[in-house]
């Protein structure tokens, strides 16, 4: 059954939506403040020469990368074997510089843990050097907590 243009129902209906709800402008910033919290700002983190100083371009320029950049890679590198993956990346900056590294990681049941610490030691450490520069990243620097050991594959979880 098609309702009439003219409609009382039909009338009543565009009505009530063509008035202003004075709730409106509370439900709309309670939205984007939880929309905004969604999404962390990143911090720039300066490139460093294979000495650990800053690294310069010809007119004298420091390049930046952005933590969220940094975040991401380390997740990508991170989940490429069913045996662990990333529950939390966390960086640590303080004056452009990455100070400190820490991952907690979900590892599959019957995964040994020493030989993977050493393995994800060294995947961070690669792409730190390969995004940031070979000065870096300092040893002592990145450490790895296993927060939750889980049955077959742990990029499932």
């Amino acid at each position: 059954m098609a309702i009439e243009p003219d409609s009382e129902p039909l009338a009543r209906a565009l009505d009530l939506a063509r008035r202003a709800d004075p709730a409106w402008p509370e439900v709309r910033s309670a939205a984007l403040r939880r929309i905004r919290s969604l999404a962390t700002p990143g911090e720039p983190v300066l490139l460093r020469d294979g000495d650990g100083s800053p690294e310069h371009d010809p007119a004298g320029s420091r390049s930046y990368v952005s933590t969220r950049v940094l975040t991401a890679a380390l997740r990508r590198v991170l989940t490429v074997s069913p045996t662990h993956a990333p529950s939390a990346v966390h960086l640590a900056v303080e004056g452009g510089l990455l100070e400190r590294v820490d991952i907690e990681l979900v590892v599959s049941y019957g995964t040994p843990l020493a030989a993977l610490a050493e393995q994800v030691h060294h995947d961070v450490r690669a792409e730190l050097a390969r995004l940031l520069g070979a000065g870096a990243v300092v040893p002592g620097t990145i450490g790895v907590t296993v927060v939750d050991v889980v049955p077959g594959d742990a990029t499932r979880t």
